[in-house]
């Protein structure tokens, strides 16, 4: 048996004090701005739903033409006239993600 077989279970309280410590004091970036629906492009129509968390949001960007699904639909119009949506909030789980879409209709 190695060494971590016997270090993990003595650090586990450790570390969940830590975590829980970085979880307090970690600065929470905020939501790009800007709209999160739109049409853009020509040609045959398309459908776009971008679902997620912050990653999806946009954080980390300052505005939402620059946060994922705003990119994608910029892709995807040089070809298609893309409606697209973004449905995404920090900390989405997928509980409160399926919540989000039973107000989205077919």
């Amino acid at each position: 048996m190695g060494l971590t077989t016997f270090a993990t279970p003595l650090l586990a309280p450790v570390l969940v004090v830590q975590a829980a410590w970085v979880m307090a004091r970690a600065s929470r970036l905020p939501e790009a701005a800007g709209a999160r629906s739109g049409i853009i492009g020509y040609g045959p129509a398309r459908r776009l739903l971008v679902i997620g968390d912050s990653s999806a949001a946009g954080v980390g960007v300052g505005d939402q033409s620059q946060a994922l699904g705003c990119r994608l639909a910029q892709a995807l119009s040089h070809q298609h006239a893309v409606s697209w949506k973004v449905l995404a909030k920090c900390g989405a789980t997928v509980p409160s993600t399926l919540k989000m879409l039973e107000d989205v209709p077919d």
